[in-house]
C-alpha cells in the first residue's frame, strides 16, 4: 500500500489513527551522546513542512508557559502520559500531572528565561517524530539573591506522537546537560532560607571551602538542610557527613524534588552517601516523596543497581508510588534492566499487579 503526502494530509484525523499500525516508530527514546548527533538523522528524502511547523510551534509553547509559571499550559505540549527524564535533581517524571508538579515546585523561588538555539525536526512517519533542539535557561534570584543568576545549557531530546485530534504531543523527553550549571544555584531556595557569615560565629574547619567549591556566593550560604541538599547532589561526601555530624536531621524534610537526603542520593548515584545515611546515620528506607517515590523507586528510577541490591539488602520496602506503580513496574516502564535484573534477584514477583491489575509487561504495552 502506497500513500503520497497529499493524499495522507487528506485524510481525516480519525483515518489516520486506523492506519497507524502500517508504519513503524523507530525513534530514539535513550539519551544520545552528542558525538552521535551529527550523523544519527539520515538527510530528509521528502520534508513534510506541516507536521515540521506544527511540531515546532507547539515546542515554542513551552517557554511561554515555562517563563509564565503557566504549568497547566505544558498539557498543550505534553501527553497525559508523558516520560521526561529532566536529569538530576529532577530525574524521570511521569505522568503529564508529576511533570506540571514538579517543575512548579522546583521554579518556585526564580523568575526564567527560556531560549531556543539549534533544532533539528525528524519526521519519522506520519504519526510519529523526534526532536532536538539546543536551550539556554537563566534562572533569575529574588530577594536578596536579586542580583544573582544560574544558568543552565543543554539539549531537550524528544520524541513526538500525532494524536487523535491531529495535534503533535511530546511523548518522552530527555534533558541532558551540556555543562554544569552556570552561577550561583542558591538562587533555587526558598527566601527566607539565608544567613549572611557576617558575625556569624566560627564554622566548622574546612566549611567555607566546601561551600566555595560548590559554586556558593561567599557571603551567603543555606541554612544546615538546604546545605546538606546541596552537599548530596554534588556529591561531596566529606561536607555531608560534617553537617550531619553536627546535628542535622538525616530525615529532614528538604525542598522539592529531593524530599530528604537519601532521596536525593539515591537520584544521584552517590552509593558511599546512600549507604553513610543507611548505616551510620539511621536514615528512613520508607519515607515517601509527595509523588509515593520512595529511594529504593528512586534508584529503580535512575538506574543505579548497586544501591538498588544494597537498599534491598537492608529491607526497603517494595511500595507503590501515588501512580501504583511499584518499583519492578518502574524498572519494566523506564527498561532499567539492570535494576530489573537485581529486583528479581531479591525475589520480586515479575507478575506483580498494579492497583489496575496490570504486569510490568501489560504496564508497557499500554504505555506504547
Amino acid at each position: 500500500m502506497q500513500l503520497n503526502l497529499l493524499s495522507l494530509f487528506a485524510l481525516s484525523s480519525t483515518a489516520l489513527a486506523d492506519l497507524s499500525g502500517l508504519f513503524p516508530s523507530p525513534v530514539q527514546t535513550d539519551v544520545i551522546d552528542f558525538f552521535s548527533l551529527p550523523t544519527l538523522f539520515p538527510p530528509p528524502v521528502a520534508v513534510d513542512p506541516i507536521a515540521t511547523e506544527a511540531i515546532r510551534q507547539t515546542l515554542a509553547l513551552y517557554p511561554f508557559a515555562i517563563d509564565g509559571k503557566n504549568f497547566d499550559a505544558l498539557s498543550k505540549i505534553f501527553s497525559s502520559d508523558a516520560v521526561a527524564n529532566y536529569s538530576a535533581p529532577l530525574n524521570v517524571l511521569t505522568p503529564l500531572s508529576s511533570i506540571k508538579e514538579t517543575l512548579k515546585a522546583s521554579l518556585a523561588c526564580v523568575t526564567t528565561q527560556h531560549q531556543f538555539g539549534t533544532q533539528l525536526i525528524d519526521i519519522v512517519s506520519p504519526f510519529t517524530a523526534q526532536s532536538i533542539t539546543y536551550y539556554r535557561a537563566a534562572h533569575f534570584g529574588r530577594g536578596n539573591l536579586s542580583t544573582e543568576v544560574a544558568t543552565a545549557y543543554g539539549q531537550y531530546q524528544d520524541v513526538w506522537k500525532r494524536q487523535s485530534d491531529g495535534t503533535w504531543r511530546i511523548v518522552h523527553r530527555n534533558l541532558v546537560y551540556m555543562s554544569e550549571v552556570i552561577g550561583n544555584q542558591l538562587v533555587f531556595l526558598p527566601r527566607g532560607a539565608y544567613l549572611t557569615t557576617n558575625g556569624g560565629g566560627a564554622q566548622p574547619s574546612g566549611y567555607r571551602t566546601s561551600v566555595i567549591e560548590l559554586g556558593a556566593d561567599t557571603s551567603v550560604v543555606a541554612q544546615g538542610q538546604l546545605r546538606i541538599l546541596i552537599a548530596t547532589l554534588k556529591g561531596h561526601v566529606d561536607l555531608a557527613k560534617l553537617l550531619l555530624d553536627s546535628g542535622v536531621d538525616v530525615n529532614c524534610i528538604l525542598p522539592n524534588p529531593a524530599n530528604t537526603v537519601l532521596s536525593a542520593a539515591c537520584s544521584t548515584g552517590h552509593l558511599e552517601l546512600v549507604k553513610y545515611f543507611v548505616l551510620k546515620k539511621g536514615s528512613d528506607l520508607s519515607f515517601p516523596k509527595s509523588n509515593g517515590d520512595t529511594p529504593l523507586s528512586k534508584a529503580v528510577a535512575m538506574g543505579h543497581s548497586e544501591i538498588v541490591d544494597f537498599l534491598l539488602h537492608q529491607g526497603a520496602p517494595r511500595i507503590a508510588n501515588n501512580e501504583e506503580a511499584f518499583p519492578i513496574h518502574v524498572a519494566k516502564y523506564l527498561d532499567r534492566r539492570e535494576a530489573l535484573r537485581v529486583l528479581l534477584g531479591h525475589g520480586t514477583d515479575s507478575n506483580t499487579l498494579t492497583v489496575k491489575k496490570k504486569t510490568p509487561i501489560l504496564l508497557t504495552a499500554a504505555a506504547w
